[in-house]
């Protein structure tokens, strides 16, 4: 079995970040699937996914949500943060 390459996994991983930003684009706003990947795919947040180097492409979609949330909001914060969200929804870790 052949080891994937960086290239690969990058582009493995940013399938799936895209993935769930339009899931979460399309709970948030009930809009048509289409009119989420649309929103999500002109977004800044697009062409900094794409740049392999700054490897934004592992940081979690909630995440990534939020600062595409922000950056068109102007980065006003005036509705609940969605990794705030899953994280208190998260129970505690055990140590």
């Amino acid at each position: 079995m052949n080891t994937p390459n960086h290239h690969q996994i990058a582009n493995y991983l940013t399938d799936y970040v895209l993935s769930e930003l339009v899931k979460y684009v399309k709970e948030d706003t009930n809009c048509s699937i289409e009119q989420a990947m649309e929103r999500v795919y002109n977004s800044p947040l697009m062409t900094a996914l794409q740049d392999e180097e700054g490897e934004l492409y592992v940081q979690s979609p909630a995440y990534l949500y939020e600062l595409m949330e922000r950056g068109e909001r102007g980065g006003r914060e005036d509705k609940p943060d969605r990794v705030e969200t899953l994280s208190s929804a998260m129970p505690p870790l055990q140590g």
